[in-house]
């Protein structure tokens, strides 16, 4: 395939292409007439697939001969329609470039709060009904407390939704990027005006019995219930689902049954544990809270839909002609094939009128509730509307 341009989206984007790897004119060319047509002032953004990250460079070139701003990340694999493609760029062409900030050295002294005051700080001038929307390097392991940060500073000024790039192999990689820069250890966020905000769903389910996470460090879990984690975890598991597991095929098991964080009002957030240390503690995808309650959570089943017609159903009410649509790279992995051929299949079916595109991602954020908190996710699916007139 040399080049796809989807169907004009409105009055927010403008057009989009998805291209493989070494069709740099078909880039140049689309950028070019992008320019052509909405001026100066239009931009792109910019889904690379972690096998075609040599394109950044090459994008950048293009977009600042064009005279276009670029905003983008690297993820695991980009979307397009019902499959996730190892290569390629998806281009999301915007009418309009909304103001956005690149953030780097997250990880740095006060990396946290100046990222959180130059995110106020975006976001501060903007009206009501606005999303601000964040890509960040899925290998940073405070974005849990980066959001918490934020909203008491930003609170309901604005709606939240993000989701993490990187490699899927979990090795450092610079993933975020505009025009001139890329970096790793990092953030970029943009605001999408008269947006309704995403809608995020994963479908877990978990049993009644909830434990306590008795130690724990950023996303690193030592003790639960004052038991070494691995050991719990691994009863927990046998208890509930009847699976033996053991150091050598616990990455094989984990993503299956990940741990769900049991919030208010009956909110479950998915953490999915990656690696056991030789202490017995567990490493998590996000963090968990010293004293959190949680427990063991079971998966959905290959070849249910219930997930994305719950999700489809959230987004057919904005009424957005066009979306940007995020898959985790956990659930990928848990359902297999399956999270093609049944889910992402069943929601291109469940939206016609408009192909899907997006990237397979290392974390999600959503909100609660409208208006709510900004929580960081696993295991989810996330649809961001663009041109709603909810």
């Amino acid at each position: 395939m040399k080049g796809r341009t989807f169907a004009n989206a409105g009055d927010i984007v403008a057009s989009c292409l998805y291209t493989e790897e070494g069709n740099d004119s078909i880039i140049s060319e689309w950028l070019v007439a992008l320019r052509a047509m909405h001026g100066s002032r239009a931009g792109v953004i910019a889904l690379v697939a972690e096998q075609s990250k040599a394109l950044v460079p090459k994008l950048q070139q293009a977009a600042t001969e064009a005279g276009l701003a670029l905003v983008g990340g690297v993820f695991p694999r980009v979307i397009v329609e019902d499959s996730f493609r190892p290569d390629g760029v998806v281009l999301i062409g915007m009418m309009h470039m909304p103001d956005y900030i690149l953030h780097g050295d997250l990880n740095s002294e006060n990396g946290v709060r100046r990222a959180v005051s130059a995110l106020r700080d975006l976001v501060e001038p903007q009206q009501a009904k606005t999303t601000l929307f964040m890509i960040f390097d899925g290998l940073f392991d405070r974005i849990a407390s980066l959001l918490e940060e934020l909203f008491y500073e930003v609170g309901t000024t604005c709606k939240y939704a993000g989701v993490c790039g990187g490699s899927e192999t979990f090795q450092p990689l610079p993933c975020v990027f505009d025009t001139s820069r890329l970096v790793a250890d990092g953030v970029i966020a943009f605001l999408l005006p008269n947006n309704p905000g995403g809608r995020l769903e994963h479908g877990y389910i978990v049993p009644e019995q909830a434990l306590i996470a008795s130690s724990t460090t950023g996303n690193r879990v030592s003790q639960i219930d004052w038991q070494p984690a691995f050991d719990r975890y691994r009863q927990l598991v046998a208890e509930h689902y009847g699976e033996r597991i053991t150091h050598q095929n616990f990455y094989q098991f984990g993503v299956h049954y990940p741990f769900a964080l049991i919030r208010g009002e009956n909110e479950i957030l998915i953490r999915i544990p990656v690696a056991v240390v030789d202490d017995g503690s567990l490493l998590c995808i996000g963090e968990i809270p010293q004293g959190a309650l949680l427990t063991v959570a079971k998966a959905v089943l290959p070849g249910s839909t219930d997930t994305v017609v719950k999700l489809g159903n959230s987004y057919k009410a904005t009424n957005a002609p066009q979306g940007m649509f995020f898959y985790c790279a956990g659930r990928r992995m848990h359902l297999g094939e399956s999270a093609a051929c049944s889910e992402l299949l069943e929601l291109s079916r469940f939206l016609p009128s408009q192909p899907l595109y997006g990237a397979l991602t290392l974390g999600e954020i959503g909100q609660s509730q409208p208006g709510g908190y900004p929580l960081f996710h696993n295991a989810a699916i996330v649809a961001i509307p663009l041109n709603s007139d909810e």
